[in-house]
């Protein structure tokens, strides 16, 4: 993480209480993902790691609340109030993933289920995901200084974490993605039978016919 911007002792409080309250929801959730059922490994294992990350930022907050001299602290304020926003933003990745693995349905399988929903999130496996979140972790936990416990805790995670197999195959192939993010029209035609398209002007067609009329003809 990179901090460029100086922060003052009241929004980084306020971005770990944020962070952890919201991630305090998410551990919850993934607390129970024993009762779901046909998922990959890293599925039971990985999340269950997310219950260190609100822990840290409750003691991140104590710690910078309670202590009274704050210029030796001043310079990581950047640097915990980057890492507090990125669990914000992360979470929502988390509840992306448990939400599709248990919603109702056997079709798709809970593991296609489970790829569909990283794909949309960036495509990021769930085991990195946690992995990256406990490495910055583990860079913070050295702010509190009394805190060795809980820094044991989260390099234990990641070294569990660190040994699972990956969650998420390759896609197969013949899989197709269109994506558009210009302006104007994108036509795709996967299956059989006609495509019929005019951006202007009549056109008439036989079967599956297609017709466009501009303005001026409507």
């Amino acid at each position: 993480m990179t901090a460029s911007i100086n922060r003052t002792k009241l929004q980084v409080t306020r971005e770990l209480s944020g962070a952890a309250f919201v991630f305090e929801k998410a551990a919850e959730k993934w607390a129970y993902i024993d009762e779901t059922t046909d998922l990959p490994e890293a599925l039971y294992i990985a999340p269950k790691a997310l219950a260190y990350i609100p822990m840290l930022l409750r003691s991140l907050e104590d710690y910078i609340n309670e202590i009274q001299e704050e210029n030796a602290l001043k310079e990581k304020y950047g640097e915990i109030y980057e890492f507090a926003e990125l669990c914000q933003k992360q979470v929502t990745y988390f509840n992306s993933i448990f939400e599709a693995v248990t919603s109702p349905g056997k079709f798709p399988t809970r593991e296609e289920k489970y790829r569909l929903a990283a794909e949309k999130c960036g495509g990021l496996p769930i085991e990195v995901a946690v992995k990256e979140l406990l490495q910055d972790a583990i860079n913070l936990a050295t702010v509190l200084s009394d805190e060795d416990g809980l820094k044991s805790e989260l390099q234990a995670a990641f070294d569990k974490v660190d040994k699972l197999k990956p969650s998420l195959t390759q896609t197969p192939k013949g899989t197709i993605s269109v994506n558009h993010y210009g302006r104007g029209n994108q036509f795709y035609h996967g299956g059989r039978g006609h495509q019929n398209h005019c951006e202007g002007g009549i056109q008439i067609t036989g079967d599956n016919a297609t017709n466009n009329l501009m303005k001026e003809y409507v």
